[in-house]
């Protein structure tokens, strides 16, 4: 079984999400599945990326990073191949003047490498990998598709600010979506609710809910490693709420600061590690204003492979989603996505305290009792709520490792992949 795994204007270096819901995935399938199937890679990438810093030619500036990934890949029997386009940046929301050249030098890499390697499954990650894969259906190649959304691409456009919600551009991504969805043999969804918001816009493809993934093994450490962790870091007497990601876009650095000293009124001796590349000194300044101390906090830069160790010296994991009343696109976001950091922080055993506007979290929180939600609004009043969590903490942890294992489980969520491709293969979709 040949299978083409496709991804299209996205990093495959030092980054999180590449590592646990891409590498990792692809080296377990092969581990469990190693005389059955064949796996390709097929990373199509901008030639330069432009910003204040300068011109970085990928394939030049990061060619020590590309060679680790290709021998790590090359070790796991995964064949790997990288193409470059004509583009100046990493985006994926291309500007409209960017889409004729992406899509006339990026057809004709696809279509030459579907045609000499006689791929006739295509895993496609994300809307312009689905795209391209669409367009050449359309002009004859027999290829079946998976179109693995990951999460409302036209909706993150908005809030990421490359458009309005009322603009050409978001309803020429609501085209795509609706003519990848229609044109593909099977969609995966990381949730429910979003596998039913899909099923709206088109009702007849199969549609199959796989969440996000993460590698429970990694995450698994010893109490004895993880104290000797709390000591090296200086945490040893603190009860620690931890933030992992991004800053700034999705996540309100100024509300994490707020729910942090709210928190730590009611217990004295809390403290709030934060590992983000958001700049430090941005951070600082609004401790500073809060009045908060820096004994009350720690800040880290972590690398992906970093943070399954680091995560096991917290108690608790915070989820600090900006406020955004009255839109759209951030209201079906949260309601559809549940995040990447969402399953870390449960495979870490840390109990989650989330903004209760993020329905897709707050449903598996409530669900499942594996912590609890607040008003962005006033969060002060989730004190009581805290301290109530804090009582059963022990049962908590307990829970959340279980609740990652049955859900996010990389081994099992290797196992749905095969099995679609399997169906795929088939001709049973």
């Amino acid at each position: 079984m040949k299978v083409l795994y496709l991804i299209v204007l996205e990093h495959i270096y030092g980054d999180g999400i590449f590592e646990t819901q891409v590498k990792n995935l692809l080296k377990e399938i092969k581990k469990k599945y190693k005389d059955e199937i064949s796996i390709t890679l097929l990373a199509i990438l901008p030639i330069v990326h432009i910003n204040r810093k300068g011109i970085h030619f990928i394939a030049y500036c990061h060619s020590s990073d590309l060679k680790d990934i290709k021998d790590e890949f090359n070790y796991y029997d995964i064949n790997i191949t990288i193409f470059y386009v004509p583009l100046p940046r990493w985006s994926f929301y291309l500007k409209i003047y960017f889409f004729p050249i992406f899509l006339f030098t990026a057809i004709p890499i696809l279509a030459a490498f579907i045609k000499f390697g006689k791929y006739k499954v295509v895993h496609c990650r994300s809307y312009l990998s689905a795209f391209l894969c669409v367009l050449l259906k359309k002009m004859g190649f027999q290829i079946a598709i998976l179109f693995d959304t990951r999460a409302p691409v036209p909706e993150q456009g908005v809030i990421s600010g490359h458009y309005g919600h009322k603009s050409w551009m978001f309803r020429i991504w609501k085209k795509i979506e609706a003519v990848c969805l229609k044109n593909s043999n099977i969609t995966v969804a990381i949730t429910e609710k979003f596998a039913e918001e899909l099923r709206k816009i088109e009702p007849f493809n199969r549609k199959e809910v796989i969440h996000n993934t993460v590698n429970i093994k990694e995450f698994f450490h010893t109490e004895e490693g993880r104290q000797n962790l709390r000591k090296e870091l200086g945490i040893s007497d603190n009860i620690v709420l931890v933030y992992n990601g991004s800053l700034g876009t999705w996540n309100d650095p100024e509300l994490m600061v707020e729910v942090f000293q709210n928190l730590l009124k009611s217990t004295g001796n809390m403290l709030l590690m934060i590992f983000s590349p958001y700049d430090r000194g941005k951070l600082l300044d609004i401790f500073k204003q809060r009045g908060i101390p820096e004994t009350n906090f720690k800040i880290h830069s972590l690398n992906p492979t970093q943070v399954p160790l680091y995560l096991s010296a917290g108690d608790y994991g915070l989820w600090p989603s900006k406020r955004f009343q009255g839109n759209n696109s951030i209201e079906k976001i949260h309601a559809t996505v549940t995040g990447i950091k969402t399953f870390e922080y449960l495979a870490a055993g840390l109990p989650i305290i989330a903004n209760e506007n993020m329905a897709g979290v707050k449903s598996l929180v409530e669900k499942y009792r594996v912590g609890i939600t607040f008003n962005p609004n006033n969060p002060e009043r989730m004190l009581e709520d805290f301290m109530e969590l804090h009582k059963r903490y022990l049962d908590t942890k307990q829970a959340c490792r279980e609740v990652a294992a049955n859900l996010a489980n990389v081994e099992i969520q290797a196992k749905k992949y095969y099995l679609i491709y399997k169906d795929i293969i088939s001709a049973k979709y």
